[in-house]
């Protein structure tokens, strides 16, 4: 079994098992986290294994005897064809690695260490979502089976193990009678379905679905129903809408699509309306206490934004011991769970950690959308949508099992 096959059944193991192995006093890291910590060390090993490598040649200094001539040489021609065909993510790797180390002017190295690993994490996403078609081909297969167990087992939780109370003790929100699925959020459980439900009506419009897949679409709609997540549901129908509108080929099909559309719409209602409702806050759709929170964490985000408005105070400085130990910021602290450690937007959050400049030079959702093919794609246009509008109420650019979705889309949609 060769590096990449264990790399990818890693990867698309650790997706399935989202957040359940993450238990108190544990470091935050998933198997997923691992899976693609695993593969970027690889690729700096490989780098750094060729550049020690000593060259045999004839007739040459010894000085030039070495591999580092031709490492770094070859270093930067891999660089160049990157920057000219991915400019979109290099753009937000300087972006993000400059606030990084602007943050230093506020924070000691030890303070900053935190937000060096989440900087990594996410380049290292970013690289496994580039290279998605080669880093998970050897198990391309499977992907679809992964989004099939992904699936049950939130459907699973939600027959079996309504009740998921007791997740409090472990840090976690409690929920009662609503969808989490193995991510332990309802919230980023509910845009995950959404986006798979998108990718396989897509598959629909283009003849490409199978008679299983159509089930995996009805069961991945009906489980964002039951996820009662507002601002999954406003994600979906905003993407709906729009690609509906904007595709050339969805217009061609129209009828088609409008008649799934309207039997979609009507099983999700039919879902939520005959979803048991014991009580709860949770599941009551014209709540107002989540709202409230998430107006109080984008209030917190703002202020730490006024601090620093030009340069913000570093990615990812926001969260964790770094704000507690510093005077400036004691209203913005670690949370008592895991939900807590960012402010509920993610575009709060690059606000307040890259500054102003900071998203000016991101084009906001205008850099990631230059990742490869996807700004010619009207699929992956409607994907980055769903996202985004989705990370106005939630962390969800930064999420690491979303981050993996992309990546699992990318490679599975790839001909």
């Amino acid at each position: 079994m060769n590096m990449l096959k264990i790399f990818g059944w890693l990867f698309l193991i650790g997706w399935v098992a989202g957040q359940i192995f993450r238990l108190p006093g544990w470091l935050p890291v998933t198997m997923l986290d691992v899976a693609v910590g695993v593969v970027a060390i690889s690729e700096l090993a490989k780098i750094c294994l060729f550049a020690v490598t000593p060259r045999i040649t004839r007739g040459k200094p010894a000085r030039f005897r070495s591999g580092w001539p031709r490492a770094a040489a070859s270093l930067l021609r891999k660089f160049a064809n990157f920057a000219n065909k991915q400019k979109g993510v290099l753009y937000i790797t300087i972006i993000f690695t400059a606030s990084w180390a602007l943050g230093l002017r506020l924070f000691s190295w030890e303070q900053s260490i935190p937000g060096g690993l989440y900087l990594f994490r996410f380049l290292g996403y970013l690289w496994v979502i580039v290279n998605a078609e080669k880093l998970l081909a050897p198990v391309k297969k499977f992907i679809i089976p992964a989004f099939w167990i992904f699936v049950i087992l939130a459907w699973a939780q939600y027959l079996l193990l309504p009740d998921i109370r007791f997740l409090l003790k472990f840090g976690w929100d409690e929920h009662y009678y609503r969808m989490i699925g193995t991510v332990l959020d309802p919230n980023y459980l509910g845009v995950m379905l959404g986006i798979m439900g998108i990718y396989l009506i897509y598959k629909y419009a283009n003849r490409q679905i199978d008679k299983w897949e159509k089930i995996l679409l009805a069961l991945s709609f009906g489980g964002l129903a039951l996820t009662y997540s507002r601002a999954s549901w406003v994600a979906t129908v905003v993407v709906s809408c729009w690609l509906l509108v904007v595709s050339r080929g969805h217009r061609n099909k129209l009828g088609k699509l409008g008649i799934l559309g309207i039997l979609g719409i009507i099983g999700i209602m039919g879902i939520w309306l005959a979803a048991p409702k014991p009580g709860g806050e949770g599941i009551n759709l014209l709540r107002t206490s989540s709202i409230e929170q998430r107006v109080e964490s984008w209030r917190e985000g703002i202020n730490v934004w006024r601090e620093h408005p030009w340069l913000g105070v570093g990615f990812n400085n926001y969260g964790g011991k770094v704000q507690e130990s510093t005077i400036k910021y004691k209203n913005v602290q670690e949370g008592k769970n895991h939900s807590e450690n960012a402010p509920s937007s993610s575009w709060i959050l690059l606000l307040a950690t890259v500054g102003t400049i900071g998203i000016g030079g991101l084009g906001v959702i205008g850099g990631i959308r230059g990742i490869g093919e996807m700004k010619k794609n009207k699929l992956w246009m409607g994907i980055l949508m769903m996202v985004g509008v989705h990370a106005i109420f939630n962390n969800t650019i930064f999420y690491p099992p979303i981050l993996g979705l992309l990546a699992l889309i990318k490679a599975a949609s790839e001909e």
